[in-house]
C-alpha cells in the first residue's frame, strides 16, 4: 500500500488527458426559421422570444355533415300564436303519428227497410166474389209484411299518408262494400181449394187479379226485396292541431255512393175454370182450361248514384296503448236516380205449350226505364276505439252511420190503379236511405 496513493493519482491524471484527446463531433445547428413560420411542420408559428403564450388548440378533421339542419328542412315555421311543432322523434312514431297507414275492416251493418205505401197482397171474405180482397171492398185486409233487412256483412279498405315531414298535408281514401241484403213475405192458400182468398189488388183493372178464391183458383204470392250498398271517398288532409296526445285534421274531397235495389212480386195459380187472356183490343192471346197454371211476375228495380264534394274533420286521442278516434263528414251533391219496370205473365195450358204474355199485375202500361237527377246530401259519422298491439299494428272496433237524403226505392214506384190512359204511372217518389253498423279491423302503420 505504500505505492497505492501515488498510483491512484497517476491513473486519474492520465485518464483525464486521454479523454481530452478524443475527437468531439459537434451537433448540427438548427434550420433557420423565418418570421411567421413554425419550427415544426403543421404546427402554429412560434412566438417571438420572451413572449409567453397558451398552447395552440388541437386541429380536428372537418365533419362529414353540417352540425345543424339548414333552415326550412322540416317545413316552414308555424305562424305566431300557433302550436309548437312536434319534435322529429315524435313525428316518426308509427303508433300515434304514422307517415303512412293502411288497413281493412269487417262490417256488420243494418240498412233502412223497404217502404211499401200500397197494399200488394190482400184478403177478404169470399162472399165478395170476383171483388174479394179488392181495394175498397168490404172486409178487405192488407197482408203486407215488413221488408226489414237483417244484418249483413261487408268490408272496408282504407289507406292514407302525409306528403311532408311535418305531417301537415296528406291524402287518404276508403272503399266499402256491403253484401246483398234480402227481405220478403208472402201468402199461400194451403187448402188447395181457394178457401183462403188472396188478391193482388189493382183498382180499375180490366183483368182478374185474384190469386186464390173459391171456385176460381188456388195459389200463392211472394214479395221479395234485395238491396246492395257501396261507396268510396278520397280526401285531402290538413293537420290543424297536434299535441302530445291530441290530433285534429281537416278533410276535403270527393264522395261516391251507389244503391241498387229490386222488388219482385211473383204469383202462381192453378185454375179451376176456363180462363181467356186478351189484349186491350179484345184479341185472344191465350186460353187456359181448368187445371192450367199461371205465373205472374212484376219487377221494380232502382239504381242510385250519388256524386258530391265532401268536407269534414277527424280527431284522435292517444292514452298509453289505447286510441280514441272520430270522423265526421258532409258530402253535398246530386243523386242520379233511375227505375226499371218490367212485368210478364206465363200461361201453362193443360196439354199445350206455354204462352208468354207481356205485362203483370202492377207492371203493365208503364214498363220501361225512367231517370232523374236530384239534389242530395250524404253525411257520415264514424267513432271507434283502438288498441296498439305493436308500434306498427293496431286493432280497432267502432260504429258507423251513413245517410243519403234522396234516392228512388222500388217500393215507392208502384201504382196500383188502372185507367188505361195515365195509370199506372211511375211516381218517381224519392225518400231517404241510411245504413249503420259495427266495424272490426286492423290498421298497419309505418
Amino acid at each position: 500500500m505504500r505505492y497505492g496513493i501515488p498510483l491512484a493519482i497517476s491513473y486519474l491524471f492520465f485518464g483525464s488527458v486521454y479523454l481530452q484527446a478524443q475527437e468531439q463531433i459537434p451537433l448540427p445547428p438548427p434550420d433557420p426559421v423565418q418570421s411567421g413560420q413554425s419550427g415544426v411542420l403543421g404546427q402554429p408559428p412560434l412566438p417571438p422570444p420572451g413572449l409567453q403564450t397558451t398552447p395552440p388548440p388541437p386541429v380536428y378533421p372537418p365533419l362529414p355533415y353540417p352540425p345543424y339542419p339548414p333552415p326550412g328542412a322540416f317545413g316552414p315555421p308555424p305562424p305566431p300564436g300557433m302550436f309548437v311543432p312536434t319534435p322529429l322523434s315524435m313525428r316518426s312514431d308509427p303508433a300515434s303519428n304514422p307517415g303512412f297507414w293502411l288497413g281493412a275492416e269487417a262490417l256488420v251493418w243494418w240498412s233502412k227497410s223497404q217502404p211499401l205505401p200500397v197494399p200488394l197482397i190482400t184478403t177478404g171474405p169470399a162472399s165478395q166474389g170476383m171483388n174479394a180482397g179488392g181495394l175498397g171492398a168490404p172486409g178487405t185486409v192488407s197482408l203486407n209484411g215488413p221488408l226489414n233487412y237483417g244484418a249483413e256483412g261487408g268490408v272496408r279498405l282504407f289507406a292514407g299518408g302525409w306528403f311532408d315531414l311535418a305531417h301537415t298535408w296528406g291524402l287518404e281514401g276508403s272503399l266499402f262494400i256491403l253484401g246483398q241484403q234480402s227481405a220478403g213475405f208472402g201468402a199461400s192458400d194451403r187448402s188447395g181449394t181457394g178457401n183462403f182468398v188472396i188478391n193482388e189488388p189493382v183498382a180499375g183493372a180490366p183483368y182478374s187479379t185474384l190469386v186464390s178464391a173459391p171456385g176460381i183458383d188456388t195459389g200463392n204470392v211472394g214479395v221479395n226485396s234485395t238491396t246492395q250498398f257501396w261507396g268510396l271517398d278520397i280526401n285531402a288532409m290538413y293537420n290543424l292541431v297536434r299535441s302530445n296526445n291530441w290530433s285534429v285534421t281537416l278533410l276535403g274531397g270527393f264522395r261516391y255512393l251507389q244503391l241498387d235495389e229490386w222488388l219482385n212480386i211473383t204469383a202462381n195459380s192453378s185454375l179451376f175454370t176456363n180462363t181467356i187472356y186478351t189484349d186491350n183490343m179484345g184479341n185472344v192471346l191465350a186460353s187456359a182450361p181448368p187445371g192450367s197454371t199461371v205465373t205472374v211476375v212484376d219487377q221494380f228495380g232502382t239504381h242510385n248514384e250519388f256524386y258530391g264534394g265532401q268536407i269534414g274533420a277527424k280527431f284522435q286521442y292517444m292514452w298509453n296503448r289505447w286510441s280514441f278516434n272520430g270522423t265526421g263528414t258532409l258530402a253535398i251533391g246530386a243523386t242520379h236516380e233511375s227505375v226499371n219496370i218490367n212485368g210478364y205473365t206465363n200461361v201453362y195450358p193443360v196439354n199445350g205449350p206455354p204462352v208468354p204474355l207481356i205485362g203483370g199485375n202492377y207492371a203493365s202500361l208503364q214498363i220501361g226505364h225512367y231517370a232523374q237527377d236530384r239534389f242530395a246530401v250524404a253525411p257520415e259519422l264514424r267513432v271507434g276505439v283502438g288498441y296498439q298491439f305493436t308500434p306498427f299494428l293496431r286493432g280497432t272496433i267502432g260504429y258507423d252511420f251513413t245517410y243519403l237524403s234522396s234516392v228512388l226505392r222500388p217500393g215507392n214506384q208502384i201504382d196500383n190503379t188502372y185507367d188505361g190512359i195515365t195509370h199506372p204511372l211511375v211516381p218517381m217518389k224519392t225518400s231517404s236511405f241510411w245504413s249503420q253498423g259495427l266495424n272490426l279491423g286492423l290498421q298497419f302503420s309505418f
